[in-house]
């Protein structure tokens, strides 16, 4: 009996231990920042979490938001767009003041996109973009982490600004012809800046570090494409686009966050025009030589020819077709004989008077 129950205590200890373990990796911790889905426009978007897929529907946000969890994936699909804010631990923590903004986070359609949540060895909020295009635009005011975003090969940290991100399969100068199609990461900034880092490719060093920096500055106002292929790496750097301005204007943050949000503008890219050398005046170019009047001398002689080639052909089948009649007994297509002469003959001079007849122009 004492055995049956120390056994059992020992069992109730075991499953207590287990049920608190799954109870805290499903929930997040207390002081640590918290994401809100609470947002959505288009067609249907699905989350998996735990190895469970959700589908939500964009009115279904309407009632309220919901929390991710460390680990969840958002994918969005064609005409879905997803936001979501991150709350910094100010205001999941308890007893402490909610930073003036928090973070903001919108999810493009065609995106797949992991959350990570907080990690407490860099002090930031990790992102993966998996596929497709994400903007983020970071908090301001107490508890505000800095973002990081993993894509491919790469890092982005993100201290402070309005940053976008596309990592998708796009036909471009940079684009490497190989066996296999990757995707192109661009990183664009339309207010503050961020550091790209490089990592290893199959355990190999990148040249990409090796050759330029272990991370790269991406400025404001500025697009930075980077393509990343053992053994090469290409890195392309030039003003921010129009067609980046453009989408996300149309795309812009449209819900409302629950709390705070930052501020959010499009300033307009700092392109500095390049002059280049004045090219000098060209003359003009001589007009074109008048060529009508070797043109309709052309038409007539070709005319002639024409028409010289249609009644021979007929006199001369005419003829040929009356003296047939004639020689099997049909006298009276005699008269036609002499009859085709006059197409015949008026035929061979149009013909001959379109040979002998050769236009001709002086070239200027």
């Amino acid at each position: 009996m004492q055995r049956k129950l120390a056994f059992s205590v020992f069992m109730l200890i075991i499953c207590g231990t287990l049920f608190s373990q799954e109870s805290g990796a499903s929930s997040p911790m207390p002081g640590t920042p918290e994401a809100r889905v609470y947002f959505s426009e288009g067609t249907d978007f699905v989350v998996a979490s735990n190895g469970q897929r959700t589908i939500y529907r964009a009115e279904d946000l309407a009632s309220g938001s919901f929390i991710l969890n460390r680990t969840d994936m958002i994918q969005t699909g064609t005409g879905s767009l997803v936001e979501f804010q991150i709350f910094p631990a100010a205001h999941t923590g308890g007893g402490g003041q909610a930073p003036v903004k928090a973070p903001l986070v919108k999810i493009a359609e065609n995106t797949s996109v992991l959350y990570n949540g907080w990690n407490a060895e860099n002090g930031c909020v990790s992102l993966v973009l998996l596929y497709g295009r994400l903007r983020v635009i970071t908090g301001e005011g107490e508890g505000a982490y800095p973002l990081r975003v993993e894509s491919g090969n790469t890092v982005v940290n993100i201290e402070k600004g309005d940053m976008g991100l596309d990592y998708i399969v796009q036909s471009s100068l940079l684009s490497l012809r190989t066996a296999q199609t990757k995707p192109l990461l661009r990183v664009y900034s339309f207010h503050g800046s961020a550091e790209l880092i490089f990592y290893t490719i199959d355990g190999i060093p990148s040249q990409a570090a090796d050759t330029f920096r272990p991370w790269i500055q991406i400025n404001e106002n500025e697009t930075l494409t980077v393509e990343i292929a053992s053994p090469l790496s290409f890195i392309e750097r030039k003003p921010l686009e129009d067609e980046i301005l453009t989408y996300w204007k149309v795309h812009n943050f449209k819900g409302e966050a629950p709390v705070a949000m930052p501020e959010i503008s499009f300033p307009p890219p700092l392109i500095t025009p390049v002059i280049a050398d004045p090219v000098p005046a060209r003359e003009p170019l001589p007009a074109p030589p008048d060529y009508s009047s070797f043109i309709k001398a052309s038409r007539k002689k070709n005319t002639a020819l024409i028409i010289g080639a249609v009644l021979t052909l007929a006199g001369a089948g005419l003829g040929g077709y009356a003296a047939y009649s004639v020689s099997t007994g049909n006298n009276d297509m005699r008269i036609y004989i002499p009859i085709s002469a006059i197409p015949l003959g008026i035929g061979i001079v149009a013909t001959i008077g379109g040979i002998l007849y050769n236009p001709w122009y002086k070239t200027p």
